[in-house]
């Protein structure tokens, strides 16, 4: 039964056991018959389990179709028509202009944004989304078209990471990635539930995805080869490939031949990786891709770029693609090459050294180019994420302004340098005119280039503000 499968996937969240405590979960309740029955499920799991569960809904009127404001709010009267649905609905607008050219896209990003800040509004650290497993086979077949790695080929999760949407507590669950979207409709019929059809789905001329859609419906595509050929694939990697990284985590040698450490700095907001290969004419292609994503995820944390997560191929464009092209390289098997070197990747800088077995990688944050000179100022209650890399967060409002340094030339005034340097922990060669008219009480972080390199720093000036780096990519 539907329910059985879809509380099962639930009992696999980390979350699961503070379900029965007053827990907030959101939902985004498009009024289709996925959330709809998403929604329905989770009224009756909590009749049955969860009797404390605080369920909040959030329909999202994109103002696209004339017809999208009535439909929210047709949404909106069969909640509270329905005694069943004892829930929190919201309809949040989007009012800001949608681009033509990237309609799906573009409304996409808007539509998280104001789930996302609903959330953060609430307390609520989870939002479900209906996604199941035609549209898992869908993104399948996407991204084999586009040539995505083996780890963009097993698709969604049915747990995403708050961190890679800018977020520091809001994750997203999606517990009908194994419910096919028959199933769903079989579910809604039988028990009475009303939905809202979004014929766009439908129009072949829309997307990319519907016309995928439309080729599985019509049996062009065989659904279940692509289920079964999309399962084989998830089971190899957790297998042949999540499964040596695991065990790279937990200290353990794989394959007899490979062991790492990491030792991320949160004061430096730096990595240290110390990687052993007792025989490097015993690697093989899958060890370059094992050692490249275990490498990928750990650098993660130090990177600023905001979309780091689909920057796989940075690391990797050889061994975990389809089709390798003519610049294809693995940052593993670059490294090996070279004895002593320094690399700019996602917004790192990486350095590296071998000795006989032993690779060490020391891994930073690319400082800020010139252009990027500049204060952030913020009067704040709350949470911050500053430079895609930690959150700040704290219990009472405050003002704060954030320096982007910079290697620059060296200022003459020496009294005012070391006033700065001793207050802000600064380099010597930063403009410390400039720096001395913005002072204020307190610095959070200070970005700078310590001794004379171009390697930064993070610096917490108030113990009022408590900072998060960032969490394990998980991917």
């Amino acid at each position: 039964m539907i329910i059985d499968r879809f509380l099962q996937n639930i009992q696999r969240l980390k979350t699961y056991g503070s379900y029965n405590n007053g827990k907030k979960i959101g939902i985004a309740l498009s009024g289709g018959v996925d959330s709809m029955v998403m929604l329905d499920l989770l009224v009756k799991l909590r009749k049955q389990h969860f009797s404390n569960l605080d369920i909040h809904a959030i329909t999202i009127d994109h103002g696209l179709r004339g017809e999208s404001s009535t439909e929210a709010i047709n949404i909106q009267k069969v909640i509270h028509q329905r005694k069943k649905y004892p829930i929190t609905h919201k309809i949040l607008k989007i009012n800001e202009q949608i681009n033509p050219n990237q309609v799906e896209k573009h409304a996409r990003e808007l539509r998280y944004k104001l789930m996302f800040q609903y959330c953060k509004d609430e307390n609520i650290n989870e939002l479900y989304m209906g996604h199941h497993l035609n549209d898992q086979i869908e993104t399948f077949l996407l991204r084999l078209k586009s040539n995505s790695t083996l780890f963009g080929l097993m698709g969604m999760k049915l747990e995403t990471p708050s961190n890679l949407y800018n977020s520091h507590q809001i994750d997203l669950i999606r517990p009908m990635l194994n419910i096919k979207k028959d199933e769903i409709y079989a579910y809604a019929t039988q028990n009475d539930l009303i939905w809202f059809e979004d014929h766009t789905n439908k129009d072949t001329s829309l997307t990319q995805r519907n016309q995928l859609r439309n080729a599985i419906e019509t049996g062009i595509i065989k659904e279940n080869d692509i289920i079964q050929l999309h399962q084989s694939l998830v089971k190899a990697m957790e297998k042949i490939i999540y499964k040596p990284m695991k065990e790279l985590d937990n200290d353990m040698v794989v394959n007899y031949n490979i062991s790492a450490l990491s030792d991320f700095n949160i004061s430096l907001l730096s990595l240290n990786i110390d990687i052993n290969i007792k025989d490097k004419s015993l690697l093989n292609v899958t060890d370059y891709i094992i050692l490249d994503r275990w490498i990928f995820n750990k650098i993660w944390r130090v990177s600023p770029q905001i979309k780091y997560h689909y920057r796989f191929t940075t690391f990797d464009s050889k061994n975990s693609v389809i089709i390798p092209n003519s610049k294809s390289h693995s940052f593993t098997e670059d490294v090996l090459r070279v004895k002593k070197g320094i690399v700019n990747i996602s917004g790192c800088l990486i350095k590296w050294k071998q000795e006989d077995s032993n690779i060490k990688l020391t891994i930073y944050r690319e400082p800020p180019r010139r252009f990027q000179e500049k204060y952030e100022s913020y009067n704040s209650i709350g949470e911050i994420c500053f430079d895609n890399r930690v959150f700040l967060k704290s219990s009472k409002p405050y003002n704060v302004e954030i320096f982007n340094g910079e290697k620059t030339s060296i200022v003459s005034n020496s009294g005012v340098k070391r006033e700065i340097t001793n207050i802000m922990n600064l380099p010597l060669n930063v403009k410390a005119n400039k720096l001395m008219g913005k002072i204020k009480q307190f610095y959070l972080p200070v970005i700078s280039a310590p001794n004379n390199s171009y390697f930064p720093t993070f610096q917490q000036k108030n113990n009022e503000v408590k900072c998060f780096p960032k969490r394990d990519i998980l991917i």
